[in-house]
């Protein structure tokens, strides 16, 4: 953000002189001016509490209605009690299990304290003050219960561990003793309890997965376990004695481990945190500083205005809640496109895409894995898989995604600067983009159509994203070579995209000193920008269409395939102009949330999946598609339209949505969807 400057010229005799006469105002002089030039403070994770709201109590295992915090890549997640739920509070409710989609307990890591001498615990839904937030990063809940302070906090240290800070302060005027503990029990049946000297193990049957409750001294806590083994109760056996004043804290670690090898090597991390872990709880407050500062560092007017930097945050978090660490055959860290179903349980292709071009401004990390982790599954042809889960049996081979995997690239590069990314990137995405035209060109003319590797429809339709689009209603499959087969239609949204990424190819060849296939890859594209235009664009409609293979003839139905062509820059000025007329008709596609996946005046619309539902992807291209061709104003209308409209995005802590409905801006489907939150953040920081 820019600073405020003062550039004051004066001769310096004159200065000398005034300041001699009136001293007192020099030095008020000097202050203010120190007050105009220092930079306004930058949000602190502080500024944003329950930008989410994740006060929930699950009912039952299965309960997906509830939802939960997740950080650092864990498979697990903690929410907070409502602020009048009484038998939770002081508990964290949780943890859900995105290893098993279950939730292994209503409050698995209850807080309990009672004065040194009494049988009762501390009731802290009776305190006279509370405060429970989701503030980025962690978990609070502030309780005074009579003269006793006490104040939780939960916050991730790895992808295995959270750790919990129980501070506990006097506030009576005589000296007080406590005894202090936790306890909570698991309604998962196909997990059980066993004590351990260092706290509490819970293993789920036959299966290697693992989850233990760590206390920093053994043998300071008397632990038990109850006959049903699925309860227990951990109390100091010395009372904690605190003067006036004093603070005291107490810890506990929750881990979740895939084998037991992996929690041998955690175990050791935990120990070390509980000893100090102080310094842990200040990383994590630099590191959620350090997003904030970087997601919301923007030249854009959205970042002016408190509620459009809580749709940003709103954003963030939920990219970093539905992030996964490296699991099983899952190579790579990713995201999941949503935690908040049993179904999202992996990574897509081109939500992988998506997500990295958002995670390249804050986790650039993060990005370049989740880009590997889709590579990693890349066959000798050179397909990239539609999806990959930590079982690779379970992986979908029936088809791709559509190629978005440079414009991640170029996003990560563009952040980084890293070129030893390129040089082990770039290869894969040559023999990815020469895949295409390998095995999805029936008639080798040089423009492409989604496909299937088993000859369906159902596949084929996948691959191109848009899962029901009513362009694919009377599509047939036909065969290329073994194992590949295509739409009868060639796409204008696939071969944009292959446009653009050979362009991108171009410039990171480049990079690289290939300068000699860089140009080849420029001549491509030239080529292909002339048959899209010249074929793929109805001079009738003013709208770029799909065409059939055997006749060229268009697939006259309009979506937001008709202006990917803009977004890649393939569109002369003309045909831009004429496509920016359907877009801004509010018949069409300038709808109370502008661009839903058919016109509004369609018969079918809001029939289907991807059937009048906006999807906030294609409502960036749009956008962007009009900035590209210098629509400036139709632009920023729609980008406000989108920011305001979409219900509960700006004004309410609900989740971001998969959809929305075009007519109202109702949220549909998917709640914390990730590729959604991905383009908000594009639009929000104008890029």
């Amino acid at each position: 953000m820019p600073e405020t400057t003062t550039n004051i010229q004066e001769d310096r005799s004159d200065r000398k002189r005034r300041c001699c006469i009136i001293p007192v105002l020099a030095i008020w002089m000097t202050l203010l001016v120190s007050v105009c030039n220092r930079a306004p403070r930058w949000p602190t994770y502080e500024d944003f509490p329950d930008v989410l709201d994740i006060k929930n109590v699950p009912a039952q295992a299965n309960d997906w209605a509830a939802f939960c915090f997740s950080d650092l890549g864990a498979w697990f997640g903690f929410a907070l009690p409502d602020d009048q739920g009484a038998s939770h509070a002081g508990s964290f409710p949780g943890p859900f299990l995105m290893t098993h989609g279950r939730w292994l307990s209503p409050g698995f890591v209850q807080f309990i304290v009672r004065e040194a001498g009494s049988t009762d615990e501390m009731d802290f839904s009776f305190g006279t003050t509370s405060s429970i937030h989701y503030y980025p990063g962690r978990l609070v809940q502030r309780y005074t219960l009579e003269d006793l302070r006490v104040h939780l906090e939960l916050i991730f240290v790895s992808s295995r561990s959270v750790l919990i800070r129980a501070e506990l302060v006097n506030q009576a005027s005589e000296a007080k003793a406590y005894i202090v503990g936790w306890k909570g029990s698991i309604f998962f049946n196909k997990a059980r309890l066993a004590s351990a000297r260092d706290g509490v193990t819970v293993r789920f049957g036959g299966e290697k997965t693992n989850a233990h409750l760590m206390i920093p001294e053994p043998g300071r806590m008397r632990i038990t376990v109850d006959g049903d083994n699925i309860g227990y109760q951990m109390t100091s056996l010395e009372s904690i004695r605190l003067k006036p004043g004093e603070l005291s804290n107490v810890v506990i670690a929750f881990s979740l481990c895939f084998d037991a090898a992996d929690w041998q090597r955690e175990s050791a991390k935990v120990s070390e945190v509980l000893r100090n872990p102080n310094p842990f709880f200040e990383e994590n407050r630099v590191l959620w500083n350090e997003y904030l500062r970087d997601v919301l560092r923007s030249e854009t007017r959205w970042v002016k205005e408190p509620t459009y930097r809580r749709i940003a945050v709103k954003a963030l978090l939920t990219l970093i809640n539905n992030w996964r660490c490296a699991r099983g055959d899952l190579l790579h860290d990713g995201l999941f496109p949503s935690a908040a179903v049993g179904y999202f349980n992996g990574f897509w292709a081109w939500d992988s895409w998506k997500h990295a071009v958002a995670l390249s401004r804050f986790a650039q990390e993060l990005a370049k894995d989740h880009v590997r982790a889709m590579f990693d599954y890349q066959d000798e042809a050179g397909m990239v898989a539609d999806v990959i889960y930590a079982d690779k049996s379970e992986n979908n081979w029936r088809d791709t995604k559509p190629p978005l995997a440079a414009w991640a690239v170029w996003a990560i590069f563009r952040e980084t600067g890293d070129t030893a990314f390129l040089e082990e990137i770039v290869p894969r995405l040559l023999k990815y983009h020469r895949w295409w035209y390998a095995y999805r060109d029936h008639d080798r003319n040089g423009l492409c159509e989604y496909g299937s590797t088993d000859g369906s429809l159902v596949a084929a339709k996948w691959e191109s994203g848009m899962d029901d689009g009513l362009r694919f209603d009377q599509t047939q499959m036909v065969k290329n070579r073994e194992g590949a087969w295509s739409m009868d239609q060639e796409s204008v949204d696939l071969n944009s995209y292959l446009y653009s990424e050979k362009l991108f190819l171009a410039s990171f060849l480049d990079t690289l000193g290939e300068k000699g296939l860089a140009d080849e890859f420029r001549k491509e594209a030239e080529a292909l920008k002339s048959k899209i235009q010249a074929r793929m664009f109805d001079d009738k409609a003013g709208f770029f269409y799909d065409v059939r293979i055997a006749d060229g003839s268009f697939v006259r139905v309009m979506g937001p395939e008709g202006w990917i062509p803009l977004w890649a820059g393939v569109a002369t000025s003309q045909q831009a102009a004429r496509v920016k007329q359907v877009m801004t008709d509010s018949t069409r596609f300038a709808t109370f949330i502008p661009f839903p996946t058919i016109p509004a005046d369609h018969r079918q619309f809001m029939t289907g999946y991807w059937r009048g539902p906006v999807w906030l992807d294609q409502a960036y291209f749009g956008v962007r598609a009009l900035e590209r061709y210098g629509f400036q104003e139709e632009a920023e209308v729609f980008t406000r339209r989108l920011l305001d409209r979409l219900q509960g995005l700006k004004d309410a802590p609900d989740p971001i949505r998969e959809n929305y409905d075009p007519r109202d801006g109702r949220g549909l489907n998917v709640h914390h969807f990730s590729w959604s939150a991905a383009h908000l953040l594009l639009l929000f920081w104008g890029e």
